[in-house]
This record gives C-alpha cells, sequence and structure tokens, in this order.
C-alpha cells in the first residue's frame, strides 16, 4: 500500500458492495419494486453519512494541516514579495520612460528628415524655375537668392537628433500585461455579464413558484429524502 493510499474499513466496503449487487437491474415499475428501491435508497444514505463521518474527521485534519502551510507561506513570502513588488515598479517605470524617450527622439528624427525632404524638394523646384530665366544676369541675381535662402533655412532646421538604443535593466524584460478596468458597468454589453446564480437561488427556495423574476423560471425538481421514523 502506498503512503497516500486511504485503506476503507472493511464494513463499509461490504455494504457498498451488498447495495450495488442489490441496485444491479432493479426496474421500478410497481409499489413492490418501489419499496425494494426506497429501501436501498435509505441503505445508501446512511452508508454515504458514514462514509462522509469517516473521512470528515481525516479532511479536517487535512484542512487544519493545508491551513498551517498556507499561513507560513504567507508570512514567509510577506517578507519577500513587497520588496520584489516595489522595485519591479520602479524598474517598469523607469523602463517605460525611457521607451516613451526612445519613441519620442525617434519621432523628432523622422519630423527633421521629413523636413530637409521637403526643404530638398522646394529648392530643387526653385532652381528648376531659375533655369528656365533666359536672361544671364537676371537668372544668377535668382540663384544668388535660392544660394542665401538655402543657407538661410538650413541653419534653420533642427538637427536631426540621435535616437538612443533601447533600455534594459539586466535579468529583467518588460512584458506586456494586458488587464482592464471598468469605467462603465451599464455600458458593458450582455455577453459579458455573469448571473448571480446564488442570488438568484436564493429568491427562488424563498418564494418558490411565486418567484418573479424576468428571465428566470423557478423549477421544482423533487429529490428523495428518508421518510420520518425510518
Amino acid at each position: 500500500m502506498s503512503e497516500t493510499e486511504i485503506k476503507i474499513p472493511g464494513q463499509i466496503d461490504t455494504e457498498a458492495i451488498v447495495i450495488s449487487q442489490a441496485s444491479a437491474g432493479l426496474e421500478v415499475t410497481d409499489k413492490v419494486s418501489a419499496d425494494r428501491a426506497s429501501e436501498i435508497i435509505v441503505a445508501g444514505k446512511k452508508l454515504i453519512k458514514a462514509i462522509k463521518d469517516y473521512f470528515d474527521p481525516m479532511k479536517k485534519a487535512a484542512d487544519e494541516a493545508k491551513r498551517r502551510i498556507l499561513e507560513t507561506e504567507r508570512q514567509e513570502l510577506s517578507k519577500i514579495e513587497p520588496i520584489v513588488s516595489e522595485l519591479s515598479a520602479k524598474v517598469s517605470r523607469w523602463l517605460a520612460d525611457e521607451e516613451r524617450r526612445r519613441r519620442e527622439a525617434e519621432e523628432a528624427r523622422r519630423q527633421a528628415e521629413l523636413e530637409r525632404l521637403r526643404l530638398e524638394a522646394e529648392l530643387e523646384v526653385k532652381a528648376r524655375e531659375a533655369e528656365q530665366i533666359k536672361n544671364e544676369s537676371e537668372r544668377r541675381r535668382v540663384e544668388d537668392r535660392i544660394i542665401a535662402e538655402v543657407a538661410r533655412r538650413e541653419a534653420e532646421l533642427e538637427p536631426i537628433p540621435d535616437v538612443p538604443v533601447a533600455a534594459k535593466a539586466d535579468g529583467v524584460n518588460l512584458r506586456d500585461n494586458w488587464t482592464f478596468e471598468i469605467v462603465d458597468e451599464s455600458l458593458i454589453p450582455r455577453e459579458y455579464l455573469i448571473p448571480d446564480e446564488v442570488k438568484i437561488r436564493k429568491v427562488v427556495i424563498a418564494l418558490k413558484d411565486k418567484t418573479n423574476i424576468p428571465g428566470i423560471r423557478a423549477v421544482n425538481r423533487p429529490i428523495i429524502v428518508k421518510a420520518r421514523g425510518v
């Protein structure tokens, strides 16, 4: 027998076999068979109670042992989990800030490059227009103005910023962790709502067939119980 195997008392095992054999093939078709089935039901319920009574002390002992284990675990975890949680939050904020700054730098670089491309395209158009001027002295004056404008506009351009490499902290990384917050419960679609079955059951038990909850129909499903005096 393994260490985790539980030995069942012989009496319980024997009675279970007797009840199983007595119920085999039993069909309830008249009062005699119904009475016979009822006798087996009563015997079965007594055996069920005996089994539960037998295991109850074991379960209570196991529950108490588990409670002590969980409490000891909670106490030990409470020594270190707050530290890890606080430092994780700090590192997470730092990494997020660094990533935000990196993306801002990327966007600034993109905008600076676009501005240079727009300036180059604009000046290229003006240069082509100057080439069409037939009067050489006039063309040179226009070209000089274009050169001066190029120098002025380039001086006004923001320098293209460097983009920092993605920040890292040795041993840890940021991982997406999507969750949610309920901001307006009244707007949640019906498919995401769960009926409160505990509350509904309490109302049905109290009001029985007088239950009046829209979308709910009270149903009586009788169960077999031991008769008084048996």
